[in-house]
């Protein structure tokens, strides 16, 4: 990771909800006196949010407990899920956010 820069934040995964998605993004937050870069913006809006504490392996069950949690409540899911990976790796946290769509009530 030479010539990053501070890592000024934790790393994060941008997920397709898409299983069949080919492309995946991986971002870091870093602080650079250096112009320039690739800046992407993620959207504000309505999320679901879950911490799952654990190992990696056993993430899948956090996922499921949001999507019942979202589907329960007459949500759906938009957009790409986001993995904030707040620890690890000998003590994993990973924080999950799911962009939910608005209501158009």
């Amino acid at each position: 990771m030479a010539g990053l820069g501070n890592l000024a934040g934790p790393r994060w995964g941008l997920f397709p909800l898409d299983i069949d998605a080919t492309r995946i993004a991986i971002a870091v937050g870093v602080e650079t006196e250096e112009p320039g870069g690739d800046v992407e913006r993620l959207p504000a809006g309505l999320v679901a949010m879950t911490t799952h504490v654990g190992p990696y392996e056993d993430v899948t069950l956090a996922y499921q407990g949001l999507f019942a949690w979202i589907y329960e409540r007459g949500h759906r899911p938009s957009g790409l899920a986001r993995e904030a990976y707040l620890a690890g790796p000998e003590n994993p946290v990973t924080r999950i956010i799911i962009p939910l769509e608005h209501s158009h009530e």
